[in-house]
């Protein structure tokens, strides 16, 4: 064995344990994301063992050989060409670059409300709110999109809210949009099946933002993707320095998606935990509305003093327009058993007044709970599904 081989494979070998560690602690559970840990114990397992076992049998994993693998996976995985695929550190990343490239003379980005305190951070510059589009016509998307829009930004599924948007409702604002970019968060889109990528090819100023950190359970894992027009990836590319993801990322995430088998397990998981979850806070007389992805939202009357107790499980206030008015609700996300129960025993802890319904409200509850009970169990298939004919048209 030469010189040159045997320091190759021992830096391998470094490079393994490091890699190792890193993922290891990009998905421990702390406070703020154990909530996740239905993730965590499902695919950090895979990841590991698969990373050992690449990094034994390959002698070079440079950084440069790893990004184009995680891009041939991309490929493989949403259809869309690599010339199509920006890999960055995060989605903040990404929408810093998407800003530099577009229109510098322009005050704010429009987003799409309802919209959450990651949203604020994620843009990183003046956002001006505009109402929901999901059910708007044409003339209501014209008459919210100003002429002075440069970029719009939405999240479907809604990150706040839940609210998915079909193909045809993406296909309408795209048209109202004019000539404005449109980017699309489709960060929890596994969990619904809910993606707009069938209209890349025909909207060039249509930008597709997607993350490791949900379904594919790689926790505070520092990798994201865009999915785009070829021209404005390119430009997307020249501003994020893609050589500023963690080399070890980039093999966790290529790994994370030849284990699709184990992110479908997530997913089923999470939605079958989110019946369980819903039916556990329904015997409590509390109004629930279920969303397409890993939360619930819990209608509340005083949030201060239930934060104060479920703010250290993850549990988060927002409001929004429901039902014709505003009304606040509390975003549990959904985790393990052992998390869901431990959110029922600290709500009990709340006056009840501040979170239940009526006697009638409650019984309807238990019936439009054991109605979906039964269909989820009626149906072996992955729970997120089920919308799909609806979603794409």
């Amino acid at each position: 064995m030469n010189m040159n081989t045997a320091t190759a494979k021992r830096d391998s070998a470094s490079s393994a344990r490091v890699a190792t560690e890193v993922i290891t602690a990009s998905t421990s559970r702390d406070c703020h994301n154990h909530y996740r840990s239905v993730a965590v114990e499902l695919m950090q397992p895979e990841i590991i063992r698969a990373v050992r076992e690449r990094f034994n049998s390959s002698s070079e994993s440079t950084h440069s050989n790893t990004h184009k693998l995680l891009l041939k996976a991309l490929w493989r995985y949403t259809g869309v060409p690599t010339e199509n695929i920006a890999i960055a550190p995060d989605v903040a990343t990404i929408m810093a670059g998407l800003i530099c490239n577009a229109q510098r003379d322009f005050d704010a980005i429009t987003c799409v409300g309802p919209i959450s305190q990651d949203t604020l951070r994620l843009t990183r510059t003046p956002i001006k709110v505009i109402p929901s589009l999901v059910d708007s016509s044409n003339e209501e998307i014209s008459d919210a999109l100003s002429e002075s829009t440069q970029v719009l930004y939405l999240a479907s599924p809604n990150v706040t809210s839940g609210e998915v948007y079909t193909v045809t409702q993406i296909r309408r604002i795209l048209n109202g949009a004019g000539s404005a970019l449109v980017i699309v968060d489709e960060s929890l889109f596994e969990y619904c099946n809910a993606t707009c990528a069938k209209l890349l090819e025909e909207f060039s100023n249509l930008i597709i933002l997607r993350t490791f950190a949900e379904a594919f359970g790689l926790g505070n894992s520092q990798v994201a993707y865009a999915l785009g027009d070829k021209e404005r990836i390119q430009s997307l590319n020249n501003h994020i320095q893609p050589e500023l993801t963690e080399c070890d990322d980039l093999i966790a995430a290529t790994i994370a998606l030849g284990r699709q088998d184990v992110m479908h397990r997530i997913v089923n998981t999470i939605c079958e935990n989110r019946i369980y979850l819903t039916a556990l806070l329904r015997r409590l007389g509390a109004e629930i509305i279920l969303s397409p992805a890993d939360f619930v939202l819990l209608k509340i009357s005083n949030p201060e003093m239930a934060l104060e107790i479920l703010s250290p499980q993850g549990v988060t206030f927002c409001e929004f327009e429901y039902k014709g008015e505003s009304q606040g609700f509390l975003r549990i996300p959904v985790g393990n058993d052992r998390y869901c129960r431990a959110i029922v025993a600290a709500l009990t802890r709340c006056p009840r007044e501040y979170y239940q319904t009526t006697i009638a409200s409650r019984n309807k509850s238990k019936t439009d709970y054991t109605h979906k009970h039964k269909a989820h169990h009626n149906n072996t298939q992955y729970q997120y599904i089920t919308n799909t004919e609806e979603i794409q048209r």
